[in-house]
């Protein structure tokens, strides 16, 4: 396979020199740098060997097109809802402009319009489907570098997740009725995400040996697989859970266990806006996402002193990195009982050690 090469021109500028049927190609690319020209021609290269390479112009509006119908077959349908989201607000920007033509300065230009009305992490998704977007025009060879190569993602301020405490969570039960009070508890009890508690069935649950099962997930509409690898799991879930669960069983015909009156799929956005948040203000509790409540049994978890990579399998995080950064600062205890057990450990008098 030939690899092609770089050739820095008088002006400055590289060059990419590569072959497509046997005959020859320079392709210049003004301004770029030479990361940018290796990466250029790597990608060139590649779609030459694999059949895919374009030699000719492209709107950007047909580009996304064509890059969304190519991920149809490679990613789940709520994560191409997601892409389809995103690239039709840059298409609104770019519209038919020739994708060669567009400079690193306009994607910035865009992404400066985005700030300040919507958050900071959304403004980071524009630029990583923008990103991807791209770097598949240079893998089809109509264009020789990715404006948005050395574009960096906007700050993201950390937050610390929010939780209810031990008498908050009282409050809220006390609250709480019938499906509403069931499907908290159920979320409080075991971590699980909206998206997978709106899918749940009946035979995901084993009473006797007290687990669920977390298969599926229900997003926008539609059952789907779980957000992850790692969202496939099974989940302990205590007595108190196991006996709710028995008693609405009992007089339950659907398959689903949270359903709508006609025993349909739960409708979310009406959920949380018509029943949860009104009764987070009845309760006198402060608005907390009902996310929070994952974040309330995480955190019980750990303060608990359960083994973190209990927690991760638990909660279904991808790694325990992110398990990590999210509750760590939970952790101060432990840090402290550490240090003294490392100490002991090694049976250091801190009181025979020599003054400073």
């Amino acid at each position: 396979m030939a690899r092609g090469s770089i050739i820095k021109r008088a002006s400055g500028n590289y060059a990419i020199v590569f072959y497509v049927d046997g005959k020859q190609k320079w392709k210049t690319l003004p301004g770029a740098t030479l990361k940018q020209a290796e990466r250029a021609l790597a990608d060139i290269v590649g779609s030459v060997y694999e059949g895919t390479y374009q030699d000719k112009n492209i709107g950007f509006n047909e580009l996304v097109d064509n890059w969304l119908e190519s991920l149809k077959a490679q990613v789940k349908p709520s994560t191409l809802d997601f892409y389809q989201n995103i690239s039709k607000q840059l298409v609104e920007r770019f519209k038919s402009s020739n994708v060669r033509n567009i400079t690193t300065l306009q994607v910035e230009n865009y992404l400066a319009t985005k700030i300040g009305h919507i958050s900071n992490r959304t403004v980071g998704y524009h630029l990583t489907v923008a990103r991807m977007i791209f770097k598949k025009a240079m893998i089809w060879g109509y264009c020789y570098k990715n404006p948005t190569d050395f574009i960096k993602k906007p700050r993201v301020e950390h937050k610390e997740v929010k939780i209810l405490s031990a008498d908050q969570v009282d409050t809220l039960l006390a609250a709480a009725q019938g499906q509403t009070r069931l499907l908290i508890i159920t979320a409080l009890l075991t971590g699980c995400r909206a998206g997978e508690l709106m899918a749940l069935r009946w035979q995901d649950i084993d009473l006797v040996a007290g687990v669920i099962s977390i298969t599926r997930n229900y997003v926008r509409g539609k059952i789907s697989t779980p957000k992850s690898r790692g969202s496939y799991r099974q989940i302990v879930i205590p007595p108190l859970l196991v006996d709710e669960l028995a008693r609405v069983k009992a007089g339950k015909e659907s398959d689903l266990i949270f359903t709508k009156s006609n025993g349909g799929p739960l409708d979310w956005s009406n959920f949380y806006n018509r029943e949860f948040l009104p009764l987070l203000k009845r309760a006198g509790l402060p608005r907390v996402k009902f996310h929070s409540l994952r974040h309330t049994y995480a955190s019980t978890l750990v303060a608990s002193g359960e083994d973190l990579k209990f927690i991760q399998g638990q909660l279904g995080h991808s790694s325990l990195t992110m398990t990590l950064n999210t509750y760590s600062h939970l952790l101060p205890g432990k840090a402290i009982d550490a240090g003294r057990r490392i100490q002991a450990a090694f049976n250091i008098n801190t009181t025979k050690l020599p003054k400073a």
